[in-house]
């Protein structure tokens, strides 16, 4: 391997390897057969464990999730579901779920998951149910533009949030969580809502009613010409050069799809539609959805964002060459036979 990058970075990498005569590709064992999760730090090894249902570490992609220079995996399954961090158990309880948001605070396990048996949306705290919501669909995610690497669950003013919407007939009801204790926004009869989200204290939804994007702030709903009068087709909350702002995909009146961050009449256009939009408050980047397009890109957390920079992970199909990582005009192989699953970076002071 060539060495990386800028010595004030360390790239954190996970793969998942298997042995050669299984083709993952196909995994027809469904992730059953024997495998190991590798963690790489600047592209050398610096930690390995079995993988598998035997362990209790998911192989797919989507269970590793990179937060505060660790791995968090999930597991799942009919006697339950496991939290692990770098390989040790942090949590676990009877129910299976699957995360959408998992959130280290003063040494307690927050997570948001989905129930797989009924599909009720829960919020714990070390496993401990704090508030479950049937029906209740969840704002954001580990692979939503405009959620970090702690998915649908957040900090601010000093609290753990989430939100989420019911439906009521024809009606959604939104609501934002705030320390455990849920708050109703706004009902909003015959609305798409596009998110909910607390940002600076401040409560917002954003939503789509007749042809027009709206926001309600602090219960307060008004019609706005967010990014010059551009309608959002999706979008996501976010703080952008300290002020609220919308990012996501919008139209323009003539049936193309951009995307961009706005808000009110400003709108900045990223470029072409695409499934990644990264954005760390004042710099905004797009995934190219054709690079390296023969290669697998598993999920969000495959890229992380420098700056105007992404690190990307990429994994050729078998027998096509190792996986590879790419850091502006660099590129580390990784010799193993198998995926890489997700990438972080971490500054030295």
């Amino acid at each position: 391997m060539s060495p990386l990058p800028g010595a004030d970075t360390v790239f954190l990498i996970s793969a998942i390897e298997f042995p050669e005569s299984y083709d993952w590709q196909r995994d027809s064992a469904f992730g059953a057969v024997d495998c190991t999760l590798r963690l790489y730090s600047n592209g050398e090894p610096c930690l390995e464990m079995p993988a598998g249902p035997a362990a209790r570490i998911g192989v797919a992609p989507d269970m590793h999730h990179f937060i505060d220079g660790s791995l968090f995996t999930e597991y799942s399954d009919a006697a339950g579901t496991v939290v692990k961090r770098d390989g040790q158990v942090v949590s676990a309880w009877k129910d299976g779920e699957k995360l959408l948001g998992l959130l280290m605070r003063d040494d307690e396990l927050h997570t948001l998951g989905v129930q797989k048996q009924g599909g009720a949306l829960v919020y714990r705290v070390n496993g401990e149910t704090e508030l479950k919501v049937p029906g209740g669909i969840a704002c954001g995610g580990f692979g939503t533009s405009g959620y970090g690497p702690t998915g649908a669950l957040y900090e601010d003013s000093g609290q753990v949030c989430f939100a989420y919407y019911t439906r009521i007939g024809t009606a959604v009801n939104a609501v934002v969580v705030n320390g455990g204790i849920p708050a109703q926004q706004a009902l909003l009869p015959n609305h798409t809502v596009l998110d909910i989200k607390q940002i600076a204290g401040e409560k917002i939804v954003l939503y789509n009613s007749a042809g027009h994007t709206s926001v309600s702030i602090g219960g307060r709903c008004w019609t706005i010409s967010i990014g010059g009068g551009v309608r959002w087709e999706d979008g996501t909350l976010v703080e952008y050069e300290g002020a609220p702002a919308v990012l996501g995909t919008y139209s323009n009146g003539k049936s193309v799809l951009r995307s961009g961050v706005g808000w009110n009449r400003r709108c900045n256009e990223l470029g072409p539609e695409s499934g990644y939009i990264y954005c760390d408050g004042c710099d905004c980047v797009v995934l190219d959805p054709s690079r390296h397009a023969a290669c697998h890109f598993f999920h969000r957390g495959c890229a992380c964002q420098l700056g105007k920079d992404l690190a990307c992970v990429f994994t050729p199909p078998p027998g096509a060459g190792p996986p590879f990582m790419e850091y502006r005009d660099k590129r580390t192989e990784f010799n193993f036979y198998g995926y890489l699953t997700g990438i972080s970076a971490l500054i030295r002071e």
